[in-house]
């Protein structure tokens, strides 16, 4: 019994030897991943991906998180846009209001008088609060536009 399994182990041995012999001289040697010569603009050639699933799913995800952060850019964008947008229709009406107030003021105070109110020396005539003063428009629409909560 040990003697059969002994020979079948030898044989198996001496096969798989002989088939290694057999593809030293019958099988071609694996290519070289370097390339051998420049392409035609003289830059080296770039290597294939050793793995070109794992270099699809990388380049799959570069592009998912490149999207991403354009769209958190536009995003970001779209907003500070809204709320400029909307401190500009902010002052514009509160102008509109001290205008209206002064235009009121004016008729209340002398309805005899016949000078005629031009909104845009009303407008500036008006004093804004010590708040509003501190805070101009201009200013918030400078550099520090990004420390605004929205």
């Amino acid at each position: 019994m040990f003697q059969r399994a002994l020979r079948y182990r030898v044989a198996f041995q001496t096969i798989t030897v002989v088939a290694a012999a057999a593809s030293l001289f019958y099988l071609r040697k694996p290519k070289s991943r370097v390339p051998e010569e420049p392409g035609p603009d003289g830059k080296p050639q770039q290597l294939m991906p050793w793995n070109p699933e794992k270099q699809e799913r990388r380049d799959m995800e570069n592009e998912a998180e490149w999207r991403s952060r354009f769209a958190g850019a536009q995003t970001r964008h779209e907003r500070e846009n809204a709320a400029i947008e909307r401190m500009v229709q902010e002052a514009i009406a509160r102008r509109e209001q001290a205008a209206k107030e002064l235009a009121a003021a004016n008729a209340t105070a002398s309805p005899t008088s016949p000078e005629p109110t031009d909104t845009s020396q009303a407008t500036a005539a008006v004093p804004d609060s010590k708040d509003q003063q501190n805070q101009s428009l201009l200013a918030r629409l400078g550099q520090d536009k990004r420390a605004w909560s929205f």
